[in-house]
């Protein structure tokens, strides 16, 4: 499905919730995908792999595991559909079973003729095909496929109870409807959901493959043990279900539409004065701007922004919160989630040590000093930098005057560096 990006041109109003959906096979998605492609608009949305991704979209959609997607994406609301795990494993082998030559051929998946030749408990056993039917959902939302079973499932039971809204295949309806009224979308009517099962009783309870979809006691007993840790984890779903639901009507209300961050390119900074794209970078734990800086506010801080391909690093000017009555201050800086960069800012000191990955720096609030942040990947990406100021304070808590803002680092500016070409 091709997509086209928004640009800038494009009215405000239009500007929805941006969404991922992290879409398992045969739970409704393609149904679920066409409804909010309708509310938000072909032109802005995206159906593929990751390769695909990019933030302009404002609906992204498709198989990738919740690990992979770009951690510059959190800004995003994310959502996903589950099923019954026996259910959508048999509704994916008659699926495929049903397509005719030209239809398997556009799979392009050796799993897909494997399914179109064996029976089903034949097909399960094949070793081609145990990576498509074991424990496949936790699979989907767990961080570390190498992790024992128990620990998979605890990932992806934490990883489900951060998602900002779920849907059961079984009660897709009712589900869209509360999505939709969530997200201030026209209510339109789910036309189709792309089972081939639907004439199975089903028993959401019990899981019992037999009484499901009426196969043999041996496929039966197979499907079971390849489901275990899938079907408690859609129990778990189902309990945390209405508690996340609820909760995003309220987070669309507060949030709205998540701004867009600033891209960075060569030769362009961000000074503290422009108030028109200052409020693009700075994302959380900041004071309110004042005329040459930004003070951090609280313990943690963060920045978030987008850099041009030819972008490798980014320098940000800084200074620190020292007092005359305070010998140090220690920030801790991570991009993208990867490794902690400790900065420590010395109060009255003229020496500047580097040590591996740990600096120390002289600086105060008037003698900002720079950082520089290095930024893995190629492509234009989006970055976001944690800051923890675990020592932040008031200066009312050192009766030093009123001002009760926690404060630690002041922020100047951000400066991007080019990427060296090689010689």
């Amino acid at each position: 499905m091709s997509a086209q990006k928004r640009t800038t041109g494009d009215k405000e109003g239009h500007l929805v919730p941006q969404l991922i959906f992290l879409h398992v096979r045969k739970t409704g998605g393609q149904a679920l995908f066409d409804l909010l492609r309708k509310n938000i608009g072909e032109k802005f949305s995206r159906w593929g792999g990751l390769e695909m991704y990019s933030d302009e979209y404002d609906l992204f959609a498709g198989h990738s595991p919740l690990r992979e997607i770009p951690a510059s994406s959190r800004h995003r609301y994310f959502i996903s559909t589950f099923r019954d795990p026996i259910r959508r494993i048999v509704s994916d082998y008659r699926y495929w079973r049903s397509l005719n030559d030209l239809g398997a051929a556009r799979e392009g998946n050796p799993v897909v003729r494997l399914a179109r030749t064996l029976p089903l408990k034949e097909w399960l056993s094949h070793e081609d095909v145990r990576p498509w039917v074991d424990n496949v959902v936790v699979g989907h939302f767990c961080s570390d496929l190498e992790a024992s079973p128990a620990k998979r499932l605890s990932q992806s039971k934490a990883a489900i109870e951060r998602l900002d809204f779920i849907l059961e295949q079984e009660a897709l309806e009712a589900d869209v409807i509360q999505l939709q009224r969530s997200l201030s979308f026209r209510g339109l009517p789910l036309e189709s959901v792309n089972v081939t099962d639907l004439n199975a009783q089903h028993h959401a309870d019990s899981f019992n493959a037999a009484e499901v979809v009426g196969i043999d006691a041996e496929a039966a007993d197979l499907l079971a043990k390849l489901t275990e840790l899938d079907r408690e984890l859609v129990i778990h779903a189902q309990a945390v279900r209405e508690v996340v639901n609820d909760r995003l009507a309220d987070k669309v209300t507060e949030h709205g539409r998540p701004v867009r961050p600033r891209r960075l390119v060569p030769g362009a900074s961000i000074n503290i004065p422009g108030l028109d794209v200052w409020p693009r970078v700075l994302a959380g734990g900041w004071a309110d701007r004042e005329d040459w800086h930004a003070w951090s506010d609280g313990k943690e801080s963060r920045l978030e922004f987008e850099v041009s391909d030819d972008i490798e690093a980014v320098v940000v000017k800084v200074g620190a919160f020292l007092p005359v009555t305070r010998k140090t201050l220690l920030s801790r800086w991570r991009v993208n989630g990867g490794e902690a960069l400790d900065v420590v800012f010395l109060g009255g000191d003229s020496t500047y040590e580097v040590t591996g990955q740990k600096k120390a720096l002289v600086c105060s609030a008037l003698e900002p000093v720079p950082i520089r942040l290095d930024i893995p990947g190629t492509g234009v990406r989006r970055v976001r930098v944690d800051i923890e100021i675990p020592e932040a304070i008031s200066g009312e808590a050192m009766g030093i005057n009123t001002d009760t803002r926690q404060l630690g680092i002041a922020l100047y500016n951000l400066s991007p560096v080019r990427r060296r070409v090689a010689s």
